[in-house]
């Protein structure tokens, strides 16, 4: 929330839509109304030849900074991702990132993280 005094405090908006599939046939499942953790059919190097799952996501977002006076235009991403997860506590995650901004310009971006979870 961006707070100014003696006028009226700015509501921007945004959106997005992303969609994934497990390349080793896992699914994620769904409680709750959340995600829950997910764990793959075969962990990475669990003796037996495990791969872990790999997933291949793809996400569009837009966010509208302008209200009440504030000019700050809008920012369209599109992002690709390839996530791996060595077992249900240990992930890699690499994305590439597409930011488009309307009279500033674009951007591309890749990121990865390393994440253990417990």
């Amino acid at each position: 929330l961006v707070k100014r005094p003696h006028n009226k405090n700015p509501d921007f908006s945004g959106c997005y839509v992303g969609a994934g599939i497990f390349l080793t046939g896992e699914k994620r499942a769904f409680s709750r109304g959340r995600f829950t953790r997910l764990k793959p059919k075969n962990n990475f190097l669990d003796g037996k030849g495990g791969l872990g799952a790999w997933e291949i996501a793809a996400r569009y977002s837009y966010t509208g900074l302008n209200d009440s006076g504030i000019e700050g235009g809008s920012v369209k991403n599109a992002t690709a991702a390839l996530n791996w997860y060595l077992n249900p506590n240990t992930r890699v995650m690499v994305n590439y990132v597409f930011s488009h901004r309307r009279c500033v310009g674009d951007a591309h971006m890749v990121m990865w993280r390393f994440q253990v979870d417990f």
